[in-house]
């Protein structure tokens, strides 16, 4: 018996009805419905449907049911992983603009009362944690070091509101993380570090660093590791136990100038978690991520409008700088390589409102007139290439970014590009595990109830030419 077969047969008996009224009622052969309660086979979706429709549950019932039956079908750990990329594209939509708008800034000056002193208690070493933090919020120039538990904490919490709360002050944070051997706890453990990653990476812009490596010792259960945990700044250091109810804290020179040692040679024996691209938006450009990889998929509030341009759109845009740099894209873009868009119903259509082609500022790609955006778009919904499909989102249920695009190269790499910064930036992860958990994700987000029907792409893309067709109607009048 499953957790599936087991949840069923209690919604049968809360249901009310016979297992003969359920057979009746969702014509299904009655051998088979009873295979299905005992767990010796699964139904097909459609016998699920048909089964659910005749227990008429609650809305909470059924989703339960429908995520034991997805479990049933795949395994926890996929259905586990697939939930944490979701949480994780879902969260980032939610951060565009996280590092705008400060709301206090921190100013004066801290005084430690003692140099070196023991702190006894879960709570105690919580609330000296987050002290040492905040004395460092008022210096010029922040400095964070750590090496804490790769579970979610409380101080973690806190240092994230000091980012996302920042004065114009740039504060560097570096952190190491260790990652579990077992498979099973890595990518829950590696998706739950991402999510956290990306919110920090978001709101402090490039003065993050995380790095990780892979060990199977259990710090907790390591009992001659007295004090494996530490945080520091640049004027005290606290030692913490692995339960970290203890902790050792110091502000003498000699000792913080040791702990910062030790802490860059760990960082040398790690690996970077983030690749950080950056430099002008010509260089960004001239070395874009199509240099990166030749197939996958792109997750974003607007396709990738670059396997559609036509010829005659291409014609508007031979300018001497823009020329070769658009030859080599469109290049690129053209060949066999399969490359999926997940996208929205206003991203294409603010295409078609703005002309802005979104992986790139109007600075470097001016922005595209309405004539030009029709043509894209008649190309995409007349010409649709299956090498370079375009599925619509179902916005309703999954949110995709405004502000960052988000790449998958299966077995190579995640890519991130952020836009609307001053300076395009691209952030790169290799951390293998993390791929292919976003690659299993994409490639079953392919087949869901996630994606609309076709239809409903087409449908937007006929307004998005209704759209661009007027706008250009009225340059034309005027």
């Amino acid at each position: 018996m499953s957790k599936f077969s087991d949840q069923l047969s209690q919604a049968i008996k809360l249901s009310g009805k016979s297992k003969n009224q359920i057979i009746e009622e969702s014509k299904i052969n009655r051998s088979s419905f009873f295979q299905f309660l005992n767990g010796k086979r699964m139904p097909t979706k459609e016998y699920l449907a048909a089964i659910l429709a005749a227990l008429q549950l609650t809305p909470g019932e059924e989703e339960q049911l429908r995520k034991l039956y997805e479990i049933a079908e795949i395994g926890e750990n996929i259905y586990e992983s697939r939930v944490g990329c979701a949480e994780c594209l879902d969260d980032l939509a939610l951060l565009t603009g996280q590092n705008r708008r400060p709301i206090h800034e921190f100013v004066g000056e801290a005084v430690y009362s003692v140099s070196r002193a023991p702190i006894l208690g879960e709570n105690r070493v919580y609330q000296e944690l987050c002290h040492l933090a905040q004395a460092e919020m008022l210096k010029p120039e922040p400095k964070i070091d750590l090496f804490l538990p790769r579970q979610p904490n409380d101080f973690l919490k806190y240092l994230k509101s000091f980012f996302q709360n920042k004065s114009n002050k740039k504060i560097r944070m570096r952190q190491i993380i260790q990652f579990s051997l077992n498979q099973e706890e890595k990518t829950k453990d590696i998706l739950s570090f991402f999510n956290s990653l990306l919110f920090l990476m978001a709101v402090s812009g490039d003065s993050y660093e995380a790095y990780y490596y892979y060990s199977d010792s259990n710090l907790t259960d390591t009992i001659g590791a007295l004090y494996p945990y530490c945080v520091m700044t640049s004027s005290g250091v606290m030692l913490v136990t692995a339960r970290m109810d203890r902790a050792l804290f110091s502000a003498t020179d000699s000792i913080l100038v040791a702990c910062h040692a030790q802490f860059q040679e760990a960082i040398s024996r790690a690996k970077p978690f983030i690749e950080n691209i950056g430099g002008t938006e010509q260089t960004t450009v001239e070395h874009g991520v199509w240099d990166f990889w030749r197939s996958g998929y792109q997750y974003f509030i607007a396709p990738c409008f670059g396997g559609y341009l036509p010829d005659e759109v291409l014609r508007m845009y031979q300018t001497p700088t823009l020329a070769p740099l658009m030859e080599r894209y469109v290049s690129h873009m053209r060949k066999e390589h399969r490359y999926v868009s997940f996208c929205t119903r206003e991203g294409l259509l603010d295409f078609a409102r703005t002309g802005i082609l979104p992986e790139y500022s109007d600075q470097i790609v001016p922005v595209v007139s309405p004539k030009a955006r029709a043509l894209i778009l008649k190309e995409m919904l007349y010409h649709p290439n299956p090498s370079k499909p375009i599925y619509l989102l179902d916005d309703s249920r999954v949110q995709a970014s405004s502000e960052f695009i988000f790449f998958v190269a299966p077995k190579e790499r995640i890519i991130l590009q952020r836009r609307q910064m001053k300076g395009m930036k691209v952030y790169v992860f290799q951390e293998n595990n993390l791929i292919h958990a976003f690659s299993d994700y994409f490639a079953y987000l392919e087949q869901s109830d996630l994606i609309l029907p076709t239809r409903d792409l087409n449908d937007v893309l006929l307004a998005g030419i209704q759209i661009a067709e007027a706008l250009e109607a009225e340059e034309k009048k005027s």
